[in-house]
């Protein structure tokens, strides 16, 4: 069974690969679909094999793309010597920057996932964040309450609240990523703080303490000068 999931990591890994670098280019449809099969030179049949739907290839995609960023804040959160704050910072920071490398692929996902008629893929993509950062951010929470740090009685309940509140983000963040102004980039703000300000309660620490709010103003403004500035609108090649 080993085997069998390794040839078939392989058979993927350069469809991913194409489909990372198409996506980038030109957003989320059939026609994307379509062009990772072409690209990558196999029959119909085979392919949808693979993946029968364009929300199929797209999860898997996901899921992927996710395991690349944690393993790149794998030192992160695997350093005995830092404590479950600090790991949080880190791991928020490292995976913001990850992202902003990728602009033009995130850009691209954001507008997909909250189209009305992209629910299901909004779903599938959601199911992937939560499948793997729900026990993730869990256990820094369960490392900060037994640092005394965090009061909480169920850390991956406290997770999932607030992974959902974060997904009422989304839609906000797509908008001011495909209408870019600065009213709306700082509006997203104003909307982040306040569910940063509940992400502290939820934990029992200090307002502040956890200081997210202010890396977010910083990572939405690095995105909205990439947004407006003259190399808005083009994929980023050394990110694909």
């Amino acid at each position: 069974m080993a085997g069998e999931a390794e040839r078939a990591q392989d058979r993927r890994r350069p469809l991913l690969r194409t489909a990372e670098e198409l996506f980038a280019a030109q957003g989320y449809g059939e026609g994307w679909f379509r062009g990772v099969r072409e690209r990558g030179g196999i029959s119909e049949e085979a392919f949808r094999r693979e993946f029968p739907s364009p929300e199929d290839l797209m999860e898997t995609l996901a899921e992927a793309m996710l395991e690349e960023a944690l393993e790149a804040q794998s030192g992160v959160l695997e350093d005995p010597s830092l404590d479950a704050v600090e790991k949080l910072r880190r791991l928020f920071r490292g995976l913001a920057a990850w992202k902003l490398r990728r602009r033009a692929f995130f850009r691209n996902l954001a507008l997909a996932a909250y189209r009305e008629e992209n629910l299901l893929l909004q779903q599938r993509l959601m199911g992937v964040m939560g499948k793997r950062m729900v026990p993730l951010t869990g256990e820094l929470f369960r490392q900060g309450a037994r640092e005394g740090v965090f009061s909480l009685s169920d850390p991956e309940e406290a997770a999932e609240q607030i992974l959902w509140m974060l997904r009422g983000l989304g839609p906000r963040v797509a908008t001011v990523l495909e209408s870019p102004s600065l009213a709306g980039a700082e509006e997203v703000v104003r909307k982040f703080s306040a569910i940063s300000r509940s992400m502290e309660r939820i934990l029992g620490v200090p307002e502040g303490a956890l200081g997210l709010g202010a890396l977010f103003r910083e990572t939405l403004h690095a995105w909205f000068e990439t947004l407006t500035g003259p190399e808005a609108g083009r994929a980023d090649p050394g990110a694909l």
